[in-house]
């Protein structure tokens, strides 16, 4: 990736089992390298205390995010409380955004203000508008938006890139081709609509999934970030994973990189279930390998695909247990089975007037 400033992070201890963690400058996928040596450091000691100060954090980006919440979930793992110290407006709209402040305490209120740039504010529920033709429209409107946290299975960092040699191309081009024809690109019988026809931030996405026997799947996404070289999305409730998945084009050594990567847990324990028996992994590297190679191909371009799976966290989040009552399979389901049924009373209702 071009070299990019990238935050700082100092350290100061306040005492053997309190740390604070001072940020300056923009977090983004750069930070990645640090934030792991952050938690080489803190892994091995007594600490029961971490505070984020975050008054010279100037900018967050979702690569950035990602690496964050998988410094947060680590010291969560090893019982550490944790707090946030120093929010600007900006940086209290993207945690309010994405729910943070339910596992990281905030030690002074501040009133969300405009967001970052590129981020959507925060949404109170997703809204489609009106009804996709041809499409199934359920399991979206009125849902939250979810974050990795709010998941019930193991959390996993799934990440695919396609690196593209001899391309002589822009990464902002490709970027804008993936955002104009994003569901074109995925297997067949899969779609993906938004309500202005753009990806843009805080548009609410439906899913139409085909799944084994013909069901159609539907659920959404919330278009939480995008800009020229990248978007990134938020799960809804009900949706297969509780998490965020990014997607980038960027240079790297003169070669373009394009990533995929998705911080996730299984959203309840059916989910969970098809992961462990290996559907769920199956159809996730299928789907997304394919997405990636009839990118490539509609450029005419050749490159090589890196599949990577990282563990977060093991911890089964059993306080999200009852995540089940939205599963969006479950709800696609019934719809399937009472077609007949809506049919039947459609044609009654034709009759009688």
């Amino acid at each position: 990736m071009v070299a990019k400033k990238t935050v700082s992070i100092s350290m100061d201890q306040e005492s053997a089992q309190k740390v604070i963690l001072h940020f300056n400058g923009p977090l983004n996928a750069g930070a990645e390298t640090l934030l792991d040596k952050i938690w080489q450091q803190l892994a091995e000691s007594e600490l029961r205390s971490v505070v984020f100060n975050l008054s010279g954090l100037e900018d967050i980006d979702p690569a950035g995010l990602i690496q964050w919440m998988i410094l947060i979930t680590r010291l969560r793992s090893r019982g550490s409380r944790l707090s946030i110290r120093g929010l600007n407006g900006s940086i209290a709209s993207l945690i309010e955004l994405t729910s943070l402040e339910r596992i990281l305490e905030v030690e002074q209120s501040t009133q969300g203000g405009k967001a970052l740039p590129g981020w959507s504010k925060p949404v109170s529920g997703a809204s489609l508008g009106k009804n996709p033709a041809g499409m199934v429209n359920l399991n979206v409107n009125g849902r939250q938006a979810t974050s990795p946290h709010l998941g019930f299975g193991r959390m996993l960092l799934r990440r695919y890139c396609l690196t593209l040699h001899d391309a002589e191309i822009r990464p902002s081009e490709i970027m804008q081709v993936w955002k104009d024809n994003f569901s074109e690109f995925w297997p067949p019988g899969n779609r993906f609509y938004t309500g202005s026809g753009a990806i843009t931030p805080g548009e609410t996405g439906l899913l139409n999934l085909r799944m084994p026997g013909g069901l159609i799947l539907a659920t959404g996404v919330l278009v939480s970030f995008a800009d020229e070289t990248s978007f990134s999305l938020m799960t809804l409730h009900g949706h297969m994973f509780a998490g965020w998945i990014n997607f980038s084009c960027y240079l790297e050594e003169g070669t373009i990189v394009i990533d995929i990567q998705a911080l996730i847990r299984p959203n309840d324990l059916l989910y969970e279930l098809s992961f462990l028996l290996g559907f769920g992994p199956r159809s996730e590297d299928a789907f997304w390998v394919t997405a990636l190679e009839n990118l490539s191909q509609h450029f005419n371009l050749h490159g090589s695909i890196q599949k990577t799976v990282e563990l977060v966290d093991s911890r089964i989040q059993w306080r999200n247990f009852f995540n089940i009552v939205y599963n969006a399979g479950i709800g696609s389901t019934l719809y399937l089975v009472l077609s007949p049924l809506r049919w039947l009373i459609r044609s009654l209702s034709k009759k009688g007037s």
